[in-house]
């Protein structure tokens, strides 16, 4: 897309785009959206500077500190650790979860109804770990 075309027009001038099933956007997909936004703001931080995860912020309001490390992370706000690259981020160690399929399903999951399981899911960066999760 031209900067100057009337397409990147509308997207400078957009107030919300809403990318529905982002999980499942490849990471190749997301680094093209997110040039793409960065080239037509002429804003080097993440989307063009205008990424929000407002509706994540609102579904963890009684988890304030983990709803501003996600708002750090969308405004690229958040402290750079020493010893990472630049493009890495620390995940806290409270929100790492050693046993990731109990914790979501269970010890009994053999034991549980498709219902139930329909109900629960777990998500994961790259479509290929998604895909390894749940075989």
């Amino acid at each position: 897309m031209r900067p100057t075309s009337p397409e990147a027009d509308n997207l400078r001038q957009e107030v919300l785009i809403v990318i529905d099933e982002i999980t499942m956007l490849t990471k190749d997909g997301l680094r093209c959206v997110d040039s793409l936004l960065r080239g037509l703001m002429n804003n080097d931080k993440p989307f063009g500077g205008s990424f929000e995860a407002s509706s994540l912020a609102t579904r963890c309001a009684v988890q304030t500190e983990y709803s501003m490390w996600l708002l750090n992370i969308g405004s690229g706000t958040l402290a750079e650790i020493s010893g990472l690259p630049c493009d890495s981020i620390e995940i806290p160690q409270q929100m790492v979860v050693e046993k990731l399929t109990e914790a979501i399903y269970s010890k009994n999951l053999k034991d549980m109804e498709v219902e139930q399981l329909a109900k629960r899911v777990i998500s994961a960066p790259t479509n290929k770990k998604t895909l390894e999760m749940n075989r």
